[in-house]
This record gives C-alpha cells, structure tokens and sequence, in this order.
C-alpha cells in the first residue's frame, strides 16, 4: 500500500479519522493525501463580478493553511510522508473525494453515523463516499481510537452461483496482518442458507490463502445489523468488512441496505470494499 486518502472537512468525526490513519500509515509505510472539498457556492458569481475575492477562495486558502500545519504535524509525530490537495467545485463532497480515491489504494473517512432523516433513509457521507468509489475505503466511527488491526469479521451475504470478489479485502489484510473472519449472514427465513453458506465456504477454501480462518461461521437472525454488532462483541475481531459489489436485481437492494444500516451505526472500523 503505497498511499491513503485520507478527506476532511475538520469536524471532530474527520479529525479522528486523520489520526487513525496517520497511525495506521506508519505501521504500512504507506504516504497519506489530506483532501478538502471545498464548495463553491452559486452566489459566488456576483461577488466575483462586483471585484470582491469569490468567499470560497478565502476559505480554500483557509483550508489549505490549516492542512499544511496538520501534515507536517503528522510528519514530525509518526514519520509520515504527508500531502495536502484543496479542491473547490460545485459538485458534491461525496462525487469529488469517489472521483479522487481512484488514484489511492485507500481512503480513509471518519463517520459519526446517520444523524439527520436523509442520511438514515440515503446513508451517511461514508457510505455514500465508499459506494461511489471503485477502492476500498475504511471508514472510522466517531471515537474510535487506533488499534493495530487483528481480526478482520468479514460478513457476507453470499449467495451460491455468484463470484467472490475479495482482492481488496485480501491486499488489506496482508499488508497490515490482521486474519479474515468470514461470517456467512441470512435471514433465518430463508431456508436455503445452508447452500449458500457452503458454496461461500467452497470459494474461499479455493484461495488457498492464510489470511482466511476457517471453517466458515454461519449467522441467521432476523435482524443481520443487530446480530453482526453483537456477534463482533462476543468475539475477538476489532473491525467489520462488506463488499460493495452490487448483487443481482433479486438482492441488490437488501445488500445495499445492510451495508448502508452498518455504515450509519457501527462501532467499528469498517472496510468497504469492491473488488
């Protein structure tokens, strides 16, 4: 892992978040980039026509001032080669840091859940930010402090006849040492979950890889938010995974929303990943 995006927007969620990675930078070797999207406001226009300096210009240099002073301060704490980039653009907070972490290997984003009726029904900034990406991104709840990762629970809605796609769970994994605990997840409803939970376990006994502890764990329940939160709690795994890989047109929607439901409420590291 060469670098990490690491996006902030200076709220105590994103502050959080930059320290986590710092950390976790040092332990990879890896480079961080501070990116701040800052918005241009449609006024902007006016003031620009009038001879008055546009006010998200002021505020970018405002930004920027601030960033340096953060990276060099990660420089000097933890031996971090530290960057900082400002964007200033209409488009959204979300569309700027996707369109920006195709050029990392991680991006890592702090959360404080859902905290308003649109982010509970449309998900958080993170979970939007991870869906539109195409790399994984980490995403670190509000005061969540850095811990070495350990165990990875890496839960899955795997149904028999699809592809497993990891590769960015498994690069992830390796790089840091932490071990993948599968968990296979289903409605206990669903009477077809012991199929599907094996051919999971077939394809990634096919990986051959040590990363993986095996045998697969197979969770039903009704409420899969609830149990993956009380299953990491009784166990020893210090940080949840999900790929984002859309499923077929049958499940897609119920996979996006455990997804969405994780990201708004975890407790945990979470690592959403595509590939």
């Amino acid at each position: 892992m060469q670098r990490i995006l690491v996006p902030t927007d200076f709220s105590g969620p994103a502050i959080n978040a930059t320290e986590y990675a710092a950390r976790l930078a040092g332990q990879l070797g890896a480079g961080l980039t501070l990116l701040h999207v800052q918005k241009i406001y449609l006024n902007e226009g006016l003031r620009m026509a009038s001879g008055s300096e546009p006010e998200f210009v002021q505020e970018a240099r405002s930004a920027e001032e601030q960033l340096n002073e953060t990276a060099a301060e990660i420089t000097r704490s933890f031996g971090v080669d530290c960057e900082v980039e400002v964007i200033s653009s209409v488009k959204s907070f979300e569309s700027r840091v996707a369109d920006k972490s195709r050029h990392f290997d991680l991006t890592i984003i702090g959360s404080n859940g859902a905290d308003t009726a649109f982010q509970f029904y449309f998900g958080s900034h993170s979970f939007r930010v991870a869906r539109k990406s195409r790399m994984p991104a980490l995403i670190i709840p509000e005061g969540c402090r850095y811990e070495k990762p350990g165990r990875i629970a890496f839960f899955s809605d795997f149904r028999k006849g699809e592809k497993l796609l990891v590769s960015q769970l498994l690069s992830f994994a390796m790089e840091s040492g932490a071990k993948v605990l599968p968990v296979h997840i289903c409605a206990r409803n669903d009477d077809t979950q012991p199929g599907h939970a094996d051919a999971f376990e077939a394809q990634i006994r096919e990986l051959n890889s040590q990363a993986f502890l095996l045998p697969v764990e197979k969770l039903t329940a009704d409420d899969a938010v609830d149990s993956a939160f009380r299953h990491v709690t009784a166990g020893d795994a210090g940080m949840l995974a999900m790929s984002m890989v859309p499923h077929g047109f049958f499940f897609e929607s119920t996979h996006v929303n455990l997804v969405k439901k994780i990201t708004s409420g975890t407790s945990y590291p979470f690592l959403a990943f595509h590939a």
